[in-house]
């Protein structure tokens, strides 16, 4: 999938739609998914975690950007991006309005980032380039 940066972020940033769902299958959510090659694990809104009733599976230390570590909680969360399914995502609730797609789930695409030209390519790995990149 090819897109153009998102302009509602200073500067541009790639972002994809994104579908949000609990594991036990309803309901899911829409947002916005901002690529985050920086985070390890996906960010979802805080509100998202109660809404969609998401299961806690551990606690981990975290830090944020220029932040200091503290302990947060590990829920599992189906994503979906454009018909592409990943299930059982681990995620961490965080104080945005849209989510942070983290590299658990970016290391299973191919991720072109055009940044003079603003444009974002992404796509599923076969199976010989997943290999190749261990």
């Amino acid at each position: 999938m090819k897109r153009g940066f998102s302009h509602a972020f200073t500067p541009p940033a790639p972002v994809v739609p994104v579908r949000l769902r609990s594991p036990s299958g309803q309901p899911s959510v829409a947002l916005d998914g901002k690529i985050d090659t920086g985070a390890d694990l996906c960010g979802i809104p805080e509100q998202l975690v109660s809404d969609l009733d998401l299961p806690p599976v551990r606690s981990v230390r975290a830090s944020g950007f220029a932040g200091a570590a503290h302990e947060v909680v590990v829920y599992r969360v189906d994503v979906e991006i454009e018909g592409l399914v990943f299930p059982r995502v681990e995620a961490v609730a965080v104080n945005r309005p849209y989510v942070l797609v983290g590299r658990n789930v970016l290391r299973a695409l191919i991720v072109r980032l055009d940044g003079p030209h603003e444009q974002l390519d992404l796509r599923r790995a076969r199976a010989g380039e997943q290999l190749a990149a261990r």
